[in-house]
């Protein structure tokens, strides 16, 4: 057996489609979108402690799309970033060892971690207290002493947005510690053939639908609510890991075996566009059955858990699907898309920090309700975008999965 590589690849070197980078820079944009939603819903997520709330009336239209986009980027977001985790975690372990490849989660999901929370969630903590005073739910001296009251406490403590993180190391253990059993069944033929079935466009979001219905019937809290804590919720957990390993699923299938001809994420998307309208029943039937406000209790919940599971099966692979054509067409644009790719993760880490403070500076200003989820939006997006240009060639942006101060000096010109 020849010897691995010893340095560890990044994302995009690993995963070498153009379409994953797209899908990463798409659900930035959603998780920035769904949190510029969240102060203005009609029916705000339980367990979703926001620093202040300004609902619109009932009879107001952006009630309705206040809440849609929101519940759909929620949906769709997260899923997608799992599958394409999945996807390119699986290709990392085909190059490198399985030391390297955790070493380099750790690196990449660990480090951001740990260096978040004081970073981050200090900063969001503030902020958000600001907001609970202002609407009347906190007094000054109630966040020195980390004691609120009962709209508050319950749902204070927890990793907040950067559970993702928390979950992702726990499932890349999960996946080395699998992956020798994965390299075996994927060279035997009996193997091949079950992984070229499974990962079949139709048959992959199929399977994968039914059994996040069955899921989210059991832990339908993934939809309907939102769990802040230490400790992964289970529904939310077993959901995530099987979207992982649809992805792992699809990074294997698209790899070369000395027998097979190689396939591609774009043939086993192929059926893009059948899935579409899918996913557009699916995500009219769940905002229809949420926007009614029901506490879904047996065939109800069914209906949200079906839709939901038909909405992220299908979406992803349509989703997936029209990125891996739309990429062959604008080859021009694939830098700047790989540029955004790498600003995800620091953006998706501090996002929140300029949308908190907008909302609050927001709160019960005569601005109209869209106006208001329009300039959060920009906040999310362009603050933390314009920091990255200066933070990515720092140790700092090094450690937050930027390139670092290699890359500034190697721009700088050489003595002669």
């Amino acid at each position: 057996m020849g010897s691995k590589p010893s340095h560890t690849p990044r994302d995009s070197q690993t995963a070498r489609e153009p379409a994953l980078d797209a899908a990463r820079v798409l659900t930035m944009l959603l998780v920035v979108l769904l949190h510029a939603c969240a102060a203005y819903m009609l029916r705000p997520v339980p367990g979703l402690l926001w620093p202040v709330q300004e609902p619109p009336a009932p009879e107001d239209r952006f009630a309705w799309l206040c809440d849609g986009l929101f519940h759909l980027a929620r949906v769709i977001a997260v899923p997608l970033a799992t599958v394409v985790a999945g996807f390119v975690a699986a290709r990392a372990l085909e190059r490198h060892s399985r030391w390297e490849f955790l070493r380099d989660r750790w690196k990449r999901l660990g480090r951001p971690l740990l260096i978040c929370i004081p970073l981050v969630l200090l900063p969001m903590y503030l902020i958000w207290a600001w907001g609970w005073i202002k609407r009347g739910w906190a007094a000054p001296e109630h966040i020195l002493h980390v004691r609120f009251g009962p709209a508050v406490q319950p749902n204070l403590y927890g990793f907040a947005h950067l559970w993702y993180l928390q979950y992702m190391l726990l499932y890349v253990l999960l996946l080395a510690g699998a992956w020798p059993w994965i390299a075996r069944v994927r060279t035997s033929r009996a193997g091949q053939r079950a992984i070229n079935i499974l990962s079949h466009s139709l048959v992959a979001p199929a399977l994968l639908a039914g059994l996040l219905t069955l899921i989210l019937y059991l832990w339908p809290t993934s939809v309907l609510r939102f769990h802040n804590g230490f400790v992964p919720e289970t529904g939310q957990f077993v959901k995530h890991l099987l979207l992982l390993f649809a992805g792992v699923l699809m990074a294997i299938s698209t790899s070369r075996m000395p027998d097979q001809a190689r396939a591609t994420l774009a043939d086993r998307t192929r059926w893009w566009w059948i899935l579409t309208p899918i996913a557009l029943v699916s995500a009219w039937v769940l905002l229809s059955t949420l926007h009614a406000g029901l506490r879904p209790v047996d065939h109800d919940l069914l209906l949200v858990a079906a839709s939901a599971a038909g909405t992220i099966a299908a979406g992803v692979w349509a989703i997936l699907g029209l990125l891996a054509r739309v990429m062959r067409l604008v080859t021009q644009a694939t830098a700047s898309i790989r540029w955004l790719a790498e600003s995800s993760l620091w953006v998706y880490l501090v996002h929140l920090i300029p949308q908190g403070l907008c909302v609050v500076l927001l709160y019960e200003a005569s601005v109209p309700g869209p106006l208001k989820m329009l300039l959060v939006l920009l906040a999310g997006l362009v603050v933390p975008l314009a920091a990255w240009r200066w933070i990515r060639t720092t140790r700092l942006g090094e450690l937050l999965g930027g390139p670092g101060p290699s890359t500034r000096a190697a721009a700088r010109p050489k003595a002669v």
